[in-house]
């Protein structure tokens, strides 16, 4: 019985249907015996004995066939309230709802063929009175069992048949005849799939009856007196095929290309709640099924129709995405507390496709897949180069892992966590990033609003199995901190304050950056020193081929770089020929950064830092602008009395205005690079009113011909496709005509999502300003 028991706790035990119980059960009481019940495992117990699941454990192949095989708490209570419908009668029936009646001796006749194959119907009273008919009966059912059972574990069917033949001089029920006969469904009664019915509370009692199997797993002689070795068999059949059937080989993963040696797996493997024998199934209402259908990687709570399985799936497991008739659309990762109920990881049309099934359901394996993608898209790219070893290796949807963005610099990988999923699996991600990339170095950055939004209290909650990680080689940084601290144009920032409009989005004029160890990259062939603790991830790689485009256009040219952070542009343009580059930002960190860059790459006559707020910095350079225009106005009619009283011989020449002959207040070339302004939908209409602010002050600092590049990192400004329409309400406000000459977003390697098209956030516009 310990094996059989074993075998529950590996598969869900084959009971007989609820025809073949009440045959079964009217057979064992002509003995007049009273029943011994068999001993079962509980629940708790289940959940005990389950082994634990590895990622290869949890590689199946699943069709697209509606989920009939999943088994849930639903079900059973779907078999309750069937039996609540029936009422039995004293005649021996049962009265259906309708009006109906089952007669025993019919249902007994349907289900084992036992008629005189002229009609369904028998004397049950004479059947009973005839020991052979009723051994014959219950060798037939437990030859039923049987053959469910070897099909259960194919391994065993020798063993299984052995049992039998030692067992049961009736063997020959065993035959292949009798199979075919079996699995094809005696007079169509038995369909595949119904003894995988879970066992309703109180059927084992029935079950037991049926056969009269003891607590030993034998036969109660006294009952049923011979032939005794049909039942005594059937209590040993599971316990054969246990013992018999060989451990299934975990399947081969496909080779990943790697840079370093392949990590051992992590101590424990988070895939499935250990509870439960099967995934929960999230089940969509019937018109969200086609959303989902062109790829949309994220299912809100409203789609969802209800969720199959007990106990309910915890925050980061994997569970089934399926339509309201159960077929499998996708799955992906739960969480109860989220907005985003299901991050979708993999949709059937991939984990059907060859090579792809290895990952079914199992996201260490899907994690380590998805890098080594991402790796190889971004060699493509061409990059790490030479030239430029600063990038986005991971973008959250566009890379088909929800949640999670990874940027190289240099040496060290730096994560950006905001999806429960990632903080429970941040050992896997990390194996993975070192193993795919060859880095050593991980800075590990969780964003604590968009984690609390998930249910993630504490940094603490899913932590890293940091002695593992050292034993693999990883240097590893936490870092927990708000995603407003520290912050510009990113998708994390949440910065709505106008005054802050400046490299961190910080209204009181930035922080200082993070005491972490700053790394050293190169972006075209430009030296950076880049913060992993500072703003974003340390630097704004997404930018990268908008900077290219200011050091082509810069020569001879003056340069305003406004929300400068590390200078990125203002050094890009002294780089590319610029008379002169300034920069500004209101964090003193960031304007340090930049002053070390611009000496690291020789540039610092040419480029030069301040710091102020940006929006302060501009309304007085306007002032003088407007002061500068009105003197030589003044100037220019002095000039002109003077000429007058000169040529009738009065009067001495004005000299020019100070501010006309000091430093230009207006400049060849402005980037406007602010902080996140809407960071929601309903921050919008505010938001636009600030950006037709800061753009029409920008405009007003452009020489006549000048150029303006203005950007938008606010995914609800991007997404409206308002942008231009803010910048013609700016150029109108300031009295200036404007000319697209360019649009742009981030650089090939932020890959995006066409399905989703909330990855969209940044927004990067060059103007002509006449």
């Amino acid at each position: 019985m310990a094996a059989a028991a074993n075998a529950k706790a590996l598969l869900p035990v084959p009971g007989p249907n609820r025809a073949t119980r009440r045959a079964a059960a009217t057979a064992a009481a002509a003995t007049d015996a009273p029943p011994t019940p068999i001993s079962l495992p509980s629940a708790s117990e289940d959940a005990s004995n389950s082994p634990p699941l590895s990622s290869a454990a949890t590689s199946t192949h699943v069709s697209a066939a509606p989920l009939s095989h999943i088994s849930s708490g639903q079900d059973s209570e779907d078999d309750e309230a069937e039996a609540d419908e029936q009422e039995f009668d004293e005649d021996g029936g049962y009265e259906e709802e309708e009006g109906g009646s089952i007669d025993e001796s019919e249902a007994t006749v349907k289900a084992f063929g036992l008629g005189d194959g002229e009609s369904d119907t028998m004397d049950l009273e004479a059947f009973l009175a005839d020991p052979q008919a009723v051994a014959a009966l219950r060798s037939k059912m437990m030859v039923a069992l049987a053959s469910q059972h070897k099909r259960a574990f194919p391994e065993a069917g020798e063993a299984i048949d052995a049992a039998l033949s030692a067992a049961d001089p009736m063997a020959g029920w065993g035959s292949e005849e009798a199979e075919e006969e079996e699995e094809e469904g005696v007079d169509g009664e038995f369909e595949e799939g119904e003894f995988d019915e879970e066992w309703e509370e109180g059927e084992e009692g029935e079950f037991a009856a049926a056969f009269a199997v003891d607590d030993d797993g034998m036969e109660d002689e006294a009952a049923f007196g011979e032939p005794q070795a049909p039942a005594r068999a059937a209590a040993a059949v599971t316990a054969a095929a246990v013992a018999a059937a060989p451990a299934k080989p975990a399947p081969v993963q496909a080779a990943k290309p790697a840079v370093v040696a392949a990590p051992s797996k992590p101590a424990t493997s988070r895939t499935r709640h250990p509870g439960r024998s099967e995934p929960a199934v999230v089940v969509l209402k019937a018109d969200k099924a086609r959303l989902f259908q062109t790829g949309s990687p994220m299912v809100f709570s409203g789609a969802i129709d209800n969720i199959i399985g007990r106990p309910p799936p915890v925050a980061g497991e994997s569970v089934i995405l399926a339509d309201r008739s159960e077929r499998v659309l996708a799955w992906g990762v739960f969480n109860p507390t989220s907005m985003f109920q299901v991050r979708i990881m993999q949709m059937r049309s991939e984990f059907e496709s060859p090579g792809a099934s290895d990952c079914y359901m199992d996201m260490p394996a899907l994690i380590a897949k998805r890098i080594g993608e991402a790796v190889q898209l971004r060699r493509l790219l061409g990059l790490p180069s030479a030239a430029t070893n600063v990038y986005r290796l991971l973008n959250s949807e566009g890379d088909g892992l929800s949640g999670i963005i990874a940027d190289v610099l240099g040496d060290t990988v730096v994560v950006q966590s905001s999806a429960a999923w990632v903080e429970r699996y941040s050992t896997e991600v990390v194996l993975a990033l070192r193993h795919s990339t060859g880095l050593s170095h991980v800075v590990w950055r969780a964003s604590e609003e968009l984690l609390r939004e998930e249910g993630i209290t504490t940094h603490t909650q899913f932590a890293p199995q940091l002695d593992f990680l050292r034993e693999q080689g990883v240097q590893f940084r936490d870092v927990w901190r708000s995603s407003q601290q520290g912050q510009s144009h990113a998708e994390g920032d949440s910065s709505t304050d106008e005054s802050s409009s400046s490299g961190d989005g910080s209204s009181s004029g930035g922080s200082e950056e993070g005491s972490g160890g700053r790394v050293a990259v190169k972006e075209a062939g430009l030296d950076f020193l880049a913060d992993p603790e500072g703003q974003k991830t340390g630097f704004y790689a997404d930018q990268r081929d908008s900077r290219a485009f200011i050091a082509g256009v810069s020569r001879g040219r003056s340069v305003l770089d406004l929300c400068c952070y590390s200078g990125g542009f203002a050094l890009s343009a002294a780089a590319g020929g610029a008379s002169r580059a300034v920069g500004v930002d209101s964090s003193a960190g960031a304007i340090h950064l930049a002053t070390a860059n611009a000496a690291a790459n020789g540039l610092s006559a040419t480029a030069s830092f301040q710091r102020a707020d940006v929006s302060d910095y501009m309304k007085q350079a306007v002032a003088d602008l407007r002061s500068a225009a009105a003197a030589a106005s003044a100037a220019q009619s002095d000039t002109a009395g003077s000429s007058s009283s000169s040529s009738s011989g009065g009067g001495a020449h004005a000299k020019s205005s100070p501010a006309v002959a000091g430093s230009p207040v207006q400049w060849d070339i402005v980037v406007l690079d602010p902080p996140k302004l809407a960071p929601t939908k309903a921050s919008l209409p505010r938001a636009r009113m600030k950006y037709v602010r800061l753009n029409t002050m920008a405009m007003q600092l452009v020489a006549p011909g000048g150029l303006l590049m203005t950007c938008s990192c606010s995914g609800a400004m991007t997404q409206s496709n308002t942008f231009l329409e803010v910048l013609q309400e700016a150029a109108k406000q300031a009295g200036r005509s404007i000319t697209v000459i360019r649009t742009a977003g981030p650089g090939p390697d932020h890959v995006l999502n066409p399905a989703y098209g909330e990855g969209s956030y940044l927004t990067n516009i060059t103007l002509r300003v006449l």
